[in-house]
């Protein structure tokens, strides 16, 4: 299964313009949380946690909420 390996980045692309690409380091993790800091020039500097979740074989998170067109950050997509 692939998981978040704290210190590595993250990508989540936007559902609705494949331009619109978030980065995320993961800072510290636990079973069943992982903590990220967004990465790039609008971001913010404090650190977040987020619920992992699992589908298909991999950890996800939502790291903007939990709706119908948000990004989905996958524990495969390393940049």
């Amino acid at each position: 299964m692939e998981k978040f390996i704290v210190g590595k980045k993250y990508q989540a692309v936007s559902v609705c313009d494949h331009n619109c690409i978030w980065t995320y380091t993961v800072k510290k993790r636990t079973e069943k949380t992982v903590w990220l800091q967004e990465e790039g020039k609008h971001a913010k500097k404090n650190v977040f946690s987020k619920k992992i979740k699992v589908f298909k074989n991999e950890e996800i998170c939502f790291p903007h909420g939990h709706y119908s067109m948000a990004p989905i950050l996958g524990a495969c997509k390393q940049s």
